[in-house]
């Protein structure tokens, strides 16, 4: 489902807010909406603030990640961020995933569609 919500914002990513989509192993999820202007501290204390249980929980972002916010989804021990590339990440990476969306909708129904079942 997170992948069919990155794909359709991909579409038209907008210019004056982006989205985080949380979900955790528990299929719990979390949507929050945001300005381009918030600061890292904001999103940061928005998203990781909720009670929910971030442990192998997948990020999906309609913006690159911040430094920051990496930094605390691994503190927060995140399997991963997906994120729809909006800026270069300029700085080294370790610990977790860090996963440039780059598909459109088009393409992930044409990789579904050709996939055949086999029949027993």
């Amino acid at each position: 489902m997170a992948m069919a919500v990155l794909s359709v914002w991909k579409e038209d990513i907008p210019k004056d807010y982006f989205s985080v989509f949380v979900f955790d192993e528990n299929e719990n999820l979390l949507l929050a909406n945001f300005d381009r202007t918030d600061t890292d501290t904001e999103v940061i204390l928005k998203v990781f603030g909720n009670d929910m249980l971030f442990e192998n929980a997948q990020i999906y972002t309609t913006k690159t990640p911040s430094k920051e916010f990496v930094e605390a989804s691994k503190i927060k021990e995140v399997e991963k961020i997906v994120y729809i590339p909006t800026e270069r990440i300029d700085f080294p990476v370790t610990g977790i995933q860090l996963i440039p969306f780059v598909f459109t909708f088009g393409k992930i129904i044409d990789i579904l569609s050709q996939y055949k079942p086999c029949i027993i």
